[in-house]
C-alpha cells in the first residue's frame, strides 16, 4: 500500500493544515513528479517531434536531408480503430433500490454528457497522444448551465497537452485511478492572471511591481507569466460504522451514525473514507477550495505501452521503435537523390568534327526531346554515345535499402499492405479481410487502453449524477439510436419515476457500429437473402425498405407491409391494427364492439349479483347487531334481577340477624323476670308481677310482619 503520511488531513502537529501546509506540500510533490517525469517526458517529446516531421538526419553531413514522414499515416490507421468500433458507454442496474428504466436513462445522460463535450474528438486525441508518446489525459469536470442558475451540468474536458499533468509518480492502474495527487498546470499571463484572481495576495503584488519579493519557487512565475496549478489529493479520515437491526422487521443494514436504542447493535468497525479535494494555487497561495464528490482525481489517463524494467517504469508509443526505420528510409530517399544530382548533365560523347552543322541541337540534347539527332561520320571514330552518371548496381541497392526500411516500419507498426489499402490483386476478398483484422489485433491494446479510459469516465460519470443531478429539473438524454429526449428526473410529479438519487449501477463499454452503421449491415444482410430467395420479397421487402435512409422509406415500408397477408404477420406476432386494410379493420372493429358489448352485459349482471350480496350482506350484518342488542339487553336486565335478588336475600339474612337479636332480648327479659319472680317469693311482703304483664312489655315480631317483608 502506498504511503499516505503527507496526504493526512492534518498537520505533522496533529492540526487540521492550513493553507500554508497545502501549498508546501503541493511544491515539494510537483517538485518530485517533474523530476520523475524528466527522462521520459524528454523521450516523448523526441518521438512527438518525428511525428511532426522534425526528424533529425541519419548522417550529419547529409546536404540534402529529405524527409518522407511515414509515421502519421501509420498513426492513422491506429487511431482509426476508434472510429469503426464506436465505443459507447452504457449503464445496468446492479445492486438494491436499481430500475431498468433509470439505467437506461442515466446511460441516455452520459450520452448527452458525451455529445456536449465533444468526447468523440477527447477520445480519438487521447488514443492519439498514447499510440505517438505513450500517454495522454482528459478530465472530469462542472459548469453551471446559466450564470443565474445553481443547478450545474458534468462534462468531460479534453487535455491539449499531456506535458500540462502530472500524476502521482507512484500510481499502478493504467488509467490512474490509484493516484493520490496530480496536477493540472497551466501558465497564463499576468494581465489574464489579474482579471481572473483580482483579490489574491499575488495580484497585489503584481499591481504594485513587487512580486518578485514572494521568493516564488522555480519555474511557477516568470515577469509576464504565472502558473496555476488545481492541485488535486486525496485525504483520509476515519469513521465508526455500525451494522444494526430492526427488532420489529430484523432488517439488517449500516449506519455511520450512532444508532438510537430502539434498534439492535450487531457490529461495528472503524473504516477509511477517501475524501477528493481540489486547490488551485500559484505556488505561494491556494485560490480556492474544491470538495469533489467523486471517488478518484478526476484527470484519466490513457497509457500506450507500459511495463517494468526492475523498479523503472518504460512507457511509450508505436512510435518510439519505429523511429530508427524512418531515418533510414530517410537517409536512402537522400542518397537517391544525391545521385541523381552526382549525374553529369552533359549526355552525349560525341567529337567536334561529328557536329557538323548541329552544334546547337546536340548542345541541347540534354533538355529537348528531338525526334532524332544527326550527325556528321568520321572516319575511325565510334558513333556519339550517351553518358550515364549512375551507378546502376548502387542505385539499385539503395533503392532496396528504401524499400527495406518502410517493410521494417509496415512490422515495428504491426501492419501490412492489406492494412495500408494495397493488397496483392489475386487474393481474394477473405484473404484480404483476414489480413485486415490480424494487423488490427497487432495494434488493439492501444484502443483497448482507449476502452479503459472510456469506461474509467463512464463510472466516475455514474458515480457523479446523483450529487449533480438531484433536484427536479429537465435534462436532455440521448437515445442508442441517436434520439433525442426530455425527461424529468426527481420530480414527485411523475411519482418519482426517474429518481437519481437512488440505486446501484455499474458501467460497461460496449463496441460495434453506430447506429446507421447497423442499419446499412442489416440492409446488405436482408438484400442478400432476398437476392438468394427472390421468392422472399414479398414478405420481408418491408424490412429492407426501413432499413434505408431516405425520408420517405417509412412510408414505403408501411405500403409494403399492407400488402402481406395477415396470416404471415400472425406468425410473427406482428398483425397489429395498422397493417390491416379498412375493411380488415372496420371488421375487427365490429368483432371488437360485439366483445365489448358482450363484457359489458357480463359486467351489469355481475353488478347486480355484487349489489344483492351486498344488500344480503347488509341484511344480515343487521341482524347480527339487533341480536347482539337483544342479547345485550337480557344479559343486563339478568344481571339487573341477580341484583335485586342479592339485595333482598342480604335483607332477609338482616331481618334474621335482628329476629335473632330480639330473641336474644328477649330470653334476657325472661330471666330478668325468674330473677324477679324467685325475689317476690322470697319477700314475701312483695306482690309478685304477673307473667302476661311481663310479655306484654317484650315486642316480639309476629311471622306474618316477616312474611310482609319477604314479599
Amino acid at each position: 500500500m502506498k504511503p499516505t503520511a503527507q496526504l493526512d488531513p492534518v498537520s505533522t502537529t496533529g492540526k487540521p493544515k492550513t493553507d500554508k501546509d497545502i501549498v508546501l506540500e503541493a511544491v515539494a510533490n510537483f517538485a518530485f513528479a517533474e523530476q520523475a517525469y524528466a527522462s521520459s517526458r524528454s523521450q516523448q517529446r523526441e518521438d512527438l517531434k518525428y511525428v511532426a516531421g522534425l526528424q533529425a538526419n541519419a548522417s550529419p553531413n547529409d546536404p540534402f536531408g529529405l524527409q518522407v514522414n511515414l509515421l502519421n499515416p501509420f498513426l492513422r490507421q491506429i487511431t482509426s480503430e476508434a472510429r469503426s468500433a464506436n465505443p459507447s458507454i452504457r449503464v445496468i442496474p446492479e445492486g438494491s433500490g436499481a430500475d431498468v428504466d433509470i439505467a437506461e436513462a442515466r446511460g441516455g445522460l452520459i450520452r448527452a454528457i458525451e455529445q456536449a463535450s465533444n468526447a468523440e474528438a477527447i477520445y480519438q486525441k487521447s488514443l492519439w497522444y498514447a499510440a505517438a508518446s505513450g500517454e495522454a489525459y482528459c478530465f472530469i469536470d462542472s459548469e453551471y448551465i446559466s450564470e443565474d442558475s445553481f443547478e450545474q451540468n458534468l462534462k468531460i474536458v479534453m487535455c491539449p497537452n499531456p506535458e500540462m499533468v502530472f500524476l502521482d509518480p507512484l500510481h499502478e492502474e493504467m488509467t490512474g485511478a490509484d493516484a493520490e495527487w496530480g496536477f493540472i498546470i497551466k501558465d497564463i499571463a499576468n494581465a489574464a492572471y489579474l482579471r481572473q484572481f483580482p483579490d489574491s495576495e499575488l495580484s497585489e503584488k503584481l499591481n504594485s511591481g513587487g512580486w518578485n519579493k514572494f521568493n516564488m519557487p522555480k519555474a511557477w512565475s516568470t515577469d509576464k507569466t504565472v502558473r496555476v496549478a488545481q492541485y488535486w489529493v486525496k485525504q483520509y479520515r476515519m469513521k465508526p460504522l455500525w451494522l444494526v437491526q430492526d427488532p420489529e422487521t430484523m432488517e439488517q443494514f449500516t449506519m455511520d451514525t450512532k444508532p438510537g436504542p430502539e434498534l439492535v447493535l450487531l457490529r461495528k468497525r472503524e473504516v477509511q473514507v477517501c475524501e477528493v479535494k481540489g486547490f488551485p494555487l500559484n505556488g505561494i497561495e491556494v485560490l480556492e477550495k474544491i470538495d469533489w464528490p467523486g471517488s478518484r482525481i478526476p484527470i484519466f489517463k490513457t497509457t500506450g505501452e507500459e511495463f517494468y524494467i526492475g523498479s523503472q517504469k518504460a512507457q511509450f508509443g508505436a512510435v518510439r521503435h519505429a523511429i530508427d526505420p524512418q531515418r533510414q528510409y530517410n537517409y536512402a530517399v537522400s542518397r537517391q537523390t544525391e545521385m541523381i544530382d552526382l549525374a553529369p548533365k552533359n549526355s552525349f560523347v560525341i567529337t567536334t568534327r561529328q557536329l557538323g552543322n548541329n552544334a546547337e541541337k546536340w548542345a541541347n540534347a540534354n533538355r529537348i526531346a528531338y525526334g532524332y539527332l544527326d550527325y556528321t561520320a568520321e572516319p575511325g571514330s565510334p558513333p556519339p554515345s550517351r553518358v550515364s552518371g549512375l551507378d546502376a548496381n548502387a542505385f539499385a541497392g539503395v533503392a532496396q535499402t528504401r524499400q527495406q526500411a518502410y517493410e521494417d516500419m509496415k512490422r515495428v507498426f504491426g501492419l501490412n499492405d492489406s492494412s495500408m489499402g494495397s493488397a496483392a490483386g489475386d487474393m481474394s476478398g477473405v484473404a484480404i479481410g483476414k489480413q485486415v483484422e490480424q494487423g488490427s489485433r497487432s495494434t488493439y491494446h492501444f484502443f483497448d487502453n482507449l476502452l479503459l479510459t472510456i469506461k474509467a469516465v463512464g463510472c466516475e460519470l455514474n458515480n457523479l449524477i446523483p450529487y449533480f443531478y438531484d433536484t427536479d429539473r429537465l435534462i436532455r438524454i440521448i437515445k442508442p439510436t441517436n434520439e433525442e429526449q426530455m425527461i424529468a428526473i426527481n420530480s414527485i410529479s411523475n411519482s418519482m419515476r426517474y429518481d437519481f438519487t437512488k440505486g446501484q449501477y455499474a458501467v460497461t463499454v460496449t463496441t460495434g457500429p453506430a447506429y446507421a452503421s447497423k442499419r446499412q449491415e442489416a440492409y446488405d444482410a436482408l438484400s442478400g437473402i432476398m437476392t438468394a430467395l427472390p421468392q422472399s420479397g414479398q414478405y420481408i421487402g418491408d424490412l429492407v425498405a426501413s432499413q434505408v435512409d431516405s425520408p420517405v422509406a417509412k412510408l414505403a415500408a408501411a405500403r409494403i407491409r399492407a400488402t402481406i397477408p395477415q396470416e404471415v404477420l400472425a406468425a410473427t406476432g406482428e398483425n397489429d391494427q395498422q397493417d390491416m386494410a379498412p375493411a380488415e379493420q372496420l371488421q375487427q372493429a365490429q368483432q371488437e364492439l360485439s366483445v365489448s358489448q358482450q363484457k359489458l352485459k357480463m359486467l351489469e349482471l355481475e353488478k347486480q349479483e355484487l349489489q344483492v350480496k351486498v344488500k344480503i350482506s347488509e341484511d344480515k350484518a343487521a341482524m347480527e347487531l339487533t341480536k347482539a342488542d337483544m342479547e345485550h339487553m337480557i344479559k343486563t336486565r339478568e344481571l339487573d334481577h341477580q341484583e335485586k335478588l342479592a339485595l333482598v336475600e342480604a335483607e332477609i339474612k338482616m331481618m334474621q340477624l335482628k329476629l335473632e337479636e330480639r330473641k336474644l332480648d328477649m330470653a334476657e327479659k325472661q330471666l330478668h323476670m325468674n330473677a324477679t319472680m324467685n325475689i317476690h317469693r322470697v319477700n314475701e311482703d312483695s306482690k309478685p308481677e304477673k307473667p302476661e304483664d311481663v310479655l306484654r312489655d317484650i315486642d316480639v315480631p309476629s311471622e306474618a310482619n316477616i312474611g310482609g317483608k319477604l314479599d
